[in-house]
């Protein structure tokens, strides 16, 4: 990447993106499923909190008064898409039953709300209020009575669930701070947890080997953190006041102490002087990288298991990264 201003370098940031899943048409159909969660959540609180909360759920999803109640649009498709194509593959011998579908569905949009409202509240882009802890209490119990739901008092379902639960605590309330990029990606993966609990139980309960189950785990874990680290470039000028993301976590220790000044105010230069650290250790292509090869693992362990669809999706997504590093790869062999 050319010498740049942190201007210039926040819009490349800011443009960086993965390709446009399409969903098929049965997919759009559980989507319509996993959307009416949310509006039953609302509906679970007590009556005089369900109008406030289907705004709050509005204004926190972007959504304008008048549009379609879509909230999970910010969300990639695969995050929830993996659920169906688990069940196909099992076909036709066995499937998720409607029912079934739908359980797995309301777990799994009630943990996608979670991991996001739980990280806002925490680090107080959301400021905790009686309508935020009955939210966040009411979609921990919805999200509990679906794995209960699903697993049919099955001990090894609830074994499954609950380990995953600890480890999602392990990661979100871990009083060890990342000394570096490898240990930030791994301490990730164990914040997104919950994520994985419907797909495994859903694998689980179609008759899937332990082979299957830790593959399934090991592509969600490639795909989310592939997501977080698209977020963290996206929003590499919001954090360079003072969140440690993957970007901090990849320069070196100068430039981290220069990160942390802007924090303080102490440098008034330093978003200019990080972006020169960043431009000429190729900080953002080097993460880009990194988020191509997590999509491309992603989509060869869907495609090992006959999950083409699904294994279509990622490459998709990582599509316009490849184009945008080989752009980079060119212009760099021009200078």
């Amino acid at each position: 990447m050319a010498e740049l201003n942190s201007k210039d370098l926040f819009s490349i940031c800011r443009e960086l993106s993965f390709g446009e899943v399409v969903p098929g048409r049965e997919e759009e159909a559980l989507y319509k499923v996993l959307n009416e969660q949310i509006l039953d959540l609302c509906r679970g609180l007590p009556q005089p909190m369900q109008s406030p909360g289907i705004m709050f759920m509005m204004e926190y999803s972007g959504l304008a008064p008048g549009e379609t109640l879509d909230f999970y649009k910010n969300y990639y498709k695969p995050v929830w898409t993996i659920i169906y194509h688990i069940s196909k593959k099992f076909e036709p011998a066995r499937s998720l039953t409607e029912r079934e579908m739908e359980t797995a569905l309301k777990g799994q949009a009630m943990s996608l709300f979670l991991h996001s409202i739980d990280d806002h509240l925490t680090d107080g882009q959301i400021g905790t209020s009686h309508l935020m802890l009955l939210l966040r209490t009411e979609a921990w119990m919805r999200m509990t009575e679906a794995i209960e739901s699903f697993s049919e008092n099955n001990k090894e379902f609830k074994s499954i669930a609950e380990q995953l639960i600890n480890e999602y605590y392990k990661g979100v309330c871990s009083l060890h701070c990342p000394k570096n990029f490898n240990e930030f990606c791994a301490q990730f993966k164990k914040e997104i947890s919950t994520i994985y609990i419907m797909p495994l139980l859903t694998a689980k309960k179609l008759g899937s080997t332990d082979e299957l189950m830790s593959d399934i785990k090991k592509c969600i874990a490639s795909f989310g953190l592939a997501w977080r680290l698209i977020d963290d470039i996206n929003d590499l000028e919001q954090d360079i006041k003072g969140e440690h993301s993957g970007l901090y976590y990849s320069l070196p220790s100068t430039g981290r102490e220069l990160w942390d000044s802007i924090d303080t105010g102490k440098n008034g230069t330093a978003a200019e002087q990080i972006t020169k650290i960043i431009t000429e250790n190729r900080i953002i292509e080097r993460i880009t990288s990194q988020i191509t090869e997590e999509l491309k693992k992603a989509s060869l362990i869907a495609g090992k298991h006959k999950m083409d669809e699904l294994s279509r999706q990622y490459s998709v997504m990582r599509a316009p990264l490849e184009l945008w590093l080989k752009k980079q790869k060119n212009q760099a062999s021009k200078n």
